[in-house]
């Protein structure tokens, strides 16, 4: 990782390429189009081994989360932690009710789709 030999303690990248899907959309495709499609930019952190978090920073015109990853140096955890809490502190975003969600939990399609580890 040479970016952080020459002084980068964290990278920025965003989590996703959009907001958060909706259950309904998710659920459209098999998990394994879907995590490639959505994984983009968490697949080089994880690949390389390396410490990440994500924040949710803003929400969307769709009153959806928007979140940004924070890439930490290996063995640098404790750096990254206070990055993101301190950026955290900053954003202060707000508490999301989730009562809705669980209100319109019938209104979900059943699936009888099963996990698959292959």
């Amino acid at each position: 990782m040479k970016v952080f030999s020459s002084g980068v303690d964290v990278l920025l990248t965003p989590t996703t390429l959009s907001d958060a899907a909706r259950y309904s959309e998710f659920i459209k495709e098999d998990n394994r189009t879907r995590s490639a499609q959505e994984d983009i930019f968490t697949q080089c952190a994880n690949m390389a081994g390396l410490p990440a978090v994500t924040l949710p920073i803003a929400l969307s015109e769709r009153n959806l989360p928007i979140s940004l990853q924070f890439i930490g140096q290996g063995f640098r955890e404790k750096n990254l932690l206070t990055v993101a809490k301190w950026y955290e502190q900053q954003v202060k975003f707000p508490l999301i009710e989730f009562q809705d969600v669980a209100d319109h939990v019938s209104e979900f399609p059943k699936t009888t789709k099963s996990a698959s580890a292959f």
